[in-house]
């Protein structure tokens, strides 16, 4: 399985979950990746306001993760935040907020959107993230 698919499948359960402990609609509750002192962070908001902190463990609890998933995720989103820091002109890290969200009662169609601030940047896409250009990028970076 990719990168790709499992990041979709973690973060699908992640919403779906949040949504049953907070008893509410999947699409009131959203998972944020943001960078907080220098590393990716995970949360989960309701209505776009932190509620928790998650671990990529809490995201992704198999017992052998075969594929480094949990190595893998924080370096893609990680690798993530920099570039669209960069490519949107933040003043610093730390204001580039990355959403995951769906408008639906299901996490069937999940949408990915970077914000700067408080302003819309852009919409992400799946492949552009998690896809093998991503993982490319992230090769080249670490050297």
């Amino acid at each position: 399985m990719s990168i790709e698919a499992q990041a979709k499948k973690m973060m699908r359960a992640a919403i779906d979950k949040a949504a049953k402990e907070h008893d509410v609609s999947c699409k009131e509750v959203q998972l944020l990746m943001k960078m907080d002192n220098g590393m990716p962070k995970f949360y989960i908001t309701k209505q776009f306001k932190p509620v928790k902190e998650v671990s990529v463990k809490e995201m992704y609890p198999v017992l052998v993760d075969v594929f480094h998933v949990r190595q893998l995720l924080p370096a893609f989103v990680g690798n993530l935040l920099t570039e669209t820091a960069e490519k949107c002109n933040a003043e610093n890290w730390e204001d580039v907020k990355i959403f995951i969200f769906t408008m639906e009662d299901t996490t069937k169609n999940l949408h990915m959107y970077a914000y700067n601030k408080n302003d819309k940047y852009k919409a992400l896409d799946w492949e552009e993230v998690f896809g093998m250009e991503a993982m490319a990028r992230l090769m080249v970076k670490q050297g």
